[in-house]
């Protein structure tokens, strides 16, 4: 039975992960962008997806990006605020009213 498309893309993902950010620093030295977006619709358009299958994975990157961006202010926000926490119960003369 053979592969869907998938399975081929999710065992190709270390690969193309590595390439991604070796090509990535090579076109910023360049003084070129190479967003990961575009290069994983290269990949898929490559790998045959078109038309509607296209534009549902480029909202799909889309959103896992989004998603990713999320996650680190998440991040960043409870940092600030264990930071921010700490530093007020340290020394409270120091917080303006």
């Amino acid at each position: 039975m053979p592969e869907d498309l998938y399975t081929q893309l999710m065992k190709q993902k270390p690969l193309l992960l590595e390439w991604f950010k070796a090509n990535g620093l090579n076109a910023q030295e360049r003084g070129e962008e190479l967003s990961y977006a575009d290069f994983c619709l290269e990949k898929l358009t490559a790998a045959g997806l078109a038309g509607e299958q296209l534009l549902l994975a480029a909202s799909l990157l889309d959103l896992g990006i989004a998603i990713g961006q999320i996650q680190m202010l998440v991040e960043v926000t409870k940092e600030h605020r264990i930071t921010h926490e700490y530093l007020i119960g340290l020394q409270p003369s120091l917080v303006s009213a």
